[in-house]
């Protein structure tokens, strides 16, 4: 008993040490934290003004990978925002919101994490160096706490400067994939045939049937078809984008006129594992020759791009097989294409 005592004095002791320390503690926390990235202002300032962008490379949101994500129109810009939740608590959530932009100058966001009514207050400024320089100013305001929750103040700047840090660097890696991938499209020719190996692989994604009786019929369904791939592996599975391959759709090279033709969409992944989404599949595809060709424009003026493979395959007496197409940039609705075409060649 009396050892009980001195156990609930020590800790009522200890309690108000705590309480009074907090009276020396602040309600809100407010700092700035500068850096420096070695990008041009015009490539950066998107990956903070849309937030599928931001959500890509932020170490805040990248860190927990257990995180799922819903946008909200508009996707970038004021008035656009994202909701996040943990897929094993979902009492770990939040909700982000662009309230006011500068375009190229400053953004001025509101963090509201789980059930806090009061927000984050963070600003971040843009300023351009020079060609290849910008500077990024984060400046931030911690929500009003109560007495005794100030603690979270003392600890709060430490974690976010050490995750701007993370986030930079993260950022450059994302900005330096995109600087890659543009020079790799600028090197591409448009007028070759030329053939490569088609390694094996597998694909995980969904078995389509769509119309191809009305012009953008069958373009309307492939792009509906990606955006659904490709959330449910970045949103549903929580696959980073370097965790599968680029999107590609595959069919029968004799069906491209048909009135109604079957197609699967998938992405590459390294393995297969228990998929719970009863509309996607696995499919294995083998390893043989093709014969490649990039076309750029309309969708459907990519036949005339198949037609001179299948002759190319013809004149070198081959059979062909299965149509490969997979989109160098993501295809959007009334809007022109890059494809990589393959055509299975023996």
């Amino acid at each position: 008993m009396k050892w009980v005592k001195l156990i609930i004095t020590f800790l009522v002791l200890i309690f108000g040490i705590y309480a009074v320390s907090m009276i020396f503690v602040e309600k809100t926390k407010s700092f700035s934290v500068k850096k420096e990235i070695n990008f041009p202002l015009e490539k950066v300032f998107p990956q903070f003004n849309n937030l599928y962008n931001f959500s890509q490379w932020n170490e805040f949101i990248q860190e927990n990978d257990h995180l799922g994500f819903s946008y909200y129109t508009p996707y970038d810009g004021v008035g656009s925002s994202m909701h996040f939740v943990n897929k094993r608590d979902s009492a770990e959530n939040g909700d982000v919101f662009i309230r006011y932009v500068i375009p190229n100058r400053g953004i001025k966001y509101q963090l509201f994490k789980n059930s806090d009514s009061n927000p984050y207050l963070i600003d971040v400024s843009f300023k351009k160096l020079g060609a290849e320089k910008t500077e990024v100013t984060w400046y931030v305001r911690t929500p009003a706490r109560p007495f005794l929750k100030r603690s979270l103040n003392l600890i709060y700047e430490e974690n976010f400067v050490s995750g701007i840090d993370k986030s930079i660097v993260a950022l450059a890696n994302h900005l330096g994939n995109k600087v890659d991938r543009e020079a790799k499209l600028n090197t591409i020719k448009y007028d070759t045939i030329v053939e490569e190996n088609h390694e094996e692989a597998i694909l995980l994604g969904l078995n389509v049937s769509a119309s191809n009786r009305k012009k953008g019929d069958f373009f309307n369904s492939v792009v509906m078809n990606y955006n659904k791939l490709y959330s449910f592996m970045t949103k549903d599975l929580g696959k980073k984008n370097d965790e599968f391959g680029e999107p590609q759709l595959v069919m029968r090279s004799n069906n491209v006129n048909d009135k109604e033709i079957s197609y699967f969409y998938g992405a590459t992944v390294s393995k297969k594992f228990d998929v719970t989404d009863n509309n996607f599949n696995f499919r294995d595809v083998k390893a043989s020759k093709t014969l490649v060709a990039y076309y750029k424009g309309n969708y459907e003026g990519r036949k005339k791009a198949i037609a001179n493979l299948v002759a190319e395959a013809k004149r070198r007496e081959m059979s062909v097989g299965e149509l490969t197409e997979v989109f160098v940039e993501p295809p959007i609705e009334n809007q022109d294409v890059i494809l990589k075409i393959a055509l299975q060649i023996y």
